[in-house]
């Protein structure tokens, strides 16, 4: 996070995202994946939901945490775990965005932030329950062997 002049938006025209007690959960719409991100990895992505400007993100967090410096090493990992599976996407543009972090968990020491990735329900998350169905309808999806 060095450059303050790239941003991060979400890629929203892949992903669904959705943030209850300090956890997001993050659904793949290419991929079939689907995420989970608790604690600081919650409220880094609730940045880049709410569009603010990566400038502010170092007083957001540390007041928030109530820690001196930013772990700068530990939230670019995370941000480029999220561009890899295309969860985030980069901008160059100066983000209008204003935060204040939810207040959905306690937050009692800084976590390094963990994108928790999930594979085991990629088959039905592809599946077009439409086009894939059998003839019996959904759930049960048609085998092209017979």
């Amino acid at each position: 996070m060095t450059n303050t002049n790239i941003n991060y938006l979400l890629n929203s025209s892949e992903i669904s995202l959705e943030r209850l007690n300090g956890e997001v959960v993050i659904i793949s719409f290419n991929s079939g994946n689907y995420y989970s991100c608790v604690g600081s990895a919650a409220d880094i992505l609730s940045l880049v939901s709410k569009e603010v400007d990566r400038a502010l993100w170092k007083e957001i967090i540390c007041n928030k945490y109530k820690i001196n410096d930013l772990p700068v090493a530990e939230i670019d990992l995370f941000i480029d775990e999220c561009l890899k599976e295309n969860i985030v996407v980069l901008s160059n543009s100066k983000l209008e965005g204003t935060s204040d972090l939810p207040d959905d968990f306690n937050r009692n020491k800084w976590n390094t932030p963990i994108l928790k990735i999930y594979k085991d329900f990629q088959d039905l998350l592809l599946v077009d329950p439409i086009h894939d169905s059998s003839l019996t309808g959904w759930p049960e999806l048609k085998n092209d062997n017979k």
